[in-house]
């Protein structure tokens, strides 16, 4: 009996284990047949790979880490760079990465390179971010070498200015707000949360985001902006630190999350 529920106990840490991970990095279990490294083994091995970054420029040139190559994924010519890349460099693997562990676009990008035939394609599902915070001489923030993680706005600044989507909702119902979507035009397929109230706008194109930041100002309105996953609006901080914007919030997860909540509603 002992040994039954020894047994049992251990059957049921695995489990919570499995689950905590899945939650951590969802895109495991949405992308099973997607593989994945983690940040220890990647450091220990990266001579081996070719680090491809597969978020826009404006991310790229905010936050990257050295060396690593910007191919967008929403780019015409997503697979046709990719696999010059691969031609060039028969002898490396490549990693793909985007933000952090919600963000999607790296699992999507190595799906599509593999439905190419692109092989030896593998995605680092930890992001940039967490490559930042614990390889600081390894990444370029803004131009310059990072150095010391505590430039970075921390996770609890960040936490601030965040709403959940249903906070995110009523608050713009209130009034009073500018409701920016800064997805991608491939993120985005048509789907408008807030339609008659939003601006659609590329974080590429900095002077409607100024447009749009002294419109806020100017009429003592509050900025609410929300992006795909979470990893854009997080870059996007430090412009409007920059910029001096005191009034703004980002939704939580983004749209992921706002239509991840719909859809359980739906089915509850």
């Amino acid at each position: 009996m002992k040994v039954l529920l020894l047994i049992t106990s251990l059957l049921l840490l695995a489990t919570e284990a499995a689950f905590s991970i899945e939650n951590k990095f969802p895109g495991r279990s949405l992308y099973p047949a997607v593989p994945y490294i983690q940040t220890d083994v990647l450091q220990a091995q990266k001579q081996d790979y070719l680090f491809v970054d597969v978020r826009t420029p404006y991310e790229y040139k905010t936050l990257h880490i050295k060396n690593s190559i910007n191919i967008p994924l929403g780019d015409f010519d997503f697979i046709k760079s990719v696999r010059k890349l691969r031609i060039e460099n028969k002898n490396s693997k490549i990693v793909m990465f985007c933000s952090g562990n919600f963000c999607m676009e790296a699992y999507k990008a190595v799906s599509k390179a593999r439905r190419n035939k692109i092989e030896n394609a593998i995605v680092y599902d930890a992001g940039v971010m967490a490559w930042a915070e614990m390889f600081p001489n390894e990444v370029v923030l803004k131009g310059k070498e990072l150095r010391d993680p505590q430039k970075l706005i921390s996770h609890k600044k960040f936490s601030k200015h965040l709403m959940t989507p249903a906070e995110f909702t009523k608050r713009i119902g209130e009034g009073s707000v500018v409701v920016l979507d800064v997805r991608e035009l491939h993120q985005r397929a048509g789907l408008p949360i807030y339609s008659g109230k939003e601006k659609r706008i590329s974080l590429e194109d900095t002077k409607i985001i100024d447009k749009y930041i002294r419109q806020a100002k100017r009429s003592g309105k509050t900025l609410m902006i929300y992006d795909q996953s979470g990893g854009q609006v997080r870059l996007l901080e430090y412009y409007l630190h920059d910029k001096k914007v005191k009034s703004y919030y980002f939704m939580a997860g983004g749209a992921q999350a706002y239509f991840s909540g719909v859809t359980n509603n739906f089915i509850n």
